[in-house]
């Protein structure tokens, strides 16, 4: 029997994988309840679970002091407890008043630095027969995967959410703080790389600011070095700590915003547009989105294009599209252009 070439490729994202791997965690211990939890503050809360009564589902929050796998991490490390009531660590456990839990394995998910960052456990209404050698083997192994798996996630997250300011200064704009030109590309770079393991879609836009006709107000002059921070901080102002902004050439500003959908950008490039022209700058906007199956490149692209669309279409520019051009044909990205 042949099995189809799709059902070899690697996993989309971390999201489409552990329901896997907790199914071959259940294979090897058939427990009622197998889960991964990450541990936030005093909070233990579920990433995946696989219930075969469907009554614990990703997002249950439980207190991190009343879990059993604080417990066993304080005692064994890793922990395979046939019988929990036999087992004097686990015993009197309070989730255990909350929860019928008569076998338990536990297994802790470390980052690259030693750091924990949540647990891989399995419980069981009734005490179990002995695991035997190989069943721990396997379940440590297969649990060593989930946790390089979430550990490599986190890290992404990590590189994604770290501010400006610790970035190599080669590649920030001294006028207005943010990435510039190569920081962008960097950004663009570990982004792609994230979005293809999450299965995720985002929003590239790109805002260029009509530059003064008065050269002497143009680049270099106090007031547009002035207008340009303005442009900058309300630019920060519709972005969330997930999303990149940079400054991509003397007038230019580059976008990112991640796991947003085509409805959700469409709003938020609205309300950036609106933004600008209440404060009374005049700007080129474009916008479009990268799918699943698309590119972050492809998307900045067509972005670019439309700003620059919209740009001649403000200026009357014979032939030039409309300000609000639909999608490009042949293009799997949503976005518009729009002139303030």
């Amino acid at each position: 029997m042949k099995v189809p070439i799709d059902a070899m490729l690697p996993y989309a994202s971390l999201q489409e994988s552990l329901p896997a791997l907790l199914g071959c965690l259940r294979l090897v211990v058939p427990m009622r309840l197998w889960m991964v939890g990450r541990l936030a503050g005093s909070s233990w809360t579920v990433i995946q679970a696989d219930d075969t009564q469907d009554r614990v589902r990703a997002g249950d929050s439980f207190p991190w002091p009343d879990t059993l796998c604080i417990r066993v991490l304080e005692h064994y490390g890793c922990c395979f407890a046939e019988d929990a009531a036999a087992n004097p660590v686990l015993a009197d456990a309070p989730v255990r008043s909350a929860i019928p839990i008569g076998a338990y394995i536990g297994y802790p998910m470390l980052s690259w630095r030693g750091e924990l960052l949540g647990t891989i456990c399995g419980v069981h209404p009734e005490p179990m027969p002995p695991f035997s050698a190989a069943q721990r083997q396997l379940v440590k192994t297969i649990s060593r995967t989930i946790n390089t798996l979430v550990a490599h996630s986190f890290k992404l997250d990590d590189q994604r959410s770290a501010p400006a300011r610790v970035r190599p200064p080669a590649n920030i704009d001294h006028l207005t703080g943010l990435p510039n030109q190569h920081g962008w590309q960097v950004l663009l770079e570990e982004e792609e790389a994230a979005l293809k393991q999450e299965g995720a879609d985002a929003m590239a836009m790109m805002v260029e600011l009509n530059e003064p006709e008065n050269s002497a107000d143009g680049a270099g002059s106090v007031d547009w070095d002035n207008t340009l921070n303005r442009v900058a901080h309300l630019l920060k102002s519709h972005v969330r700590e997930q999303d990149g902004l940079a400054r991509v050439g003397p007038a230019r500003f580059a976008l990112l915003l991640r796991g947003v959908n085509v409805r959700q950008g469409d709003h938020a490039a609205e309300k950036i547009g609106q933004a600008l022209a209440d404060a009374g700058i005049r700007a080129g906007l474009g916008h479009a989105m990268r799918l699943a199956s698309g590119s972050l490149a492809n998307a900045v692209r067509i972005a670019d294009i439309r700003m620059y669309n919209a740009k001649l279409g403000a200026a009357g520019v014979p032939g030039a599209p409309a300000a609000q051009t639909a999608q490009m044909p042949g293009e799997g990205d949503s976005g518009h252009q729009r002139k303030v």
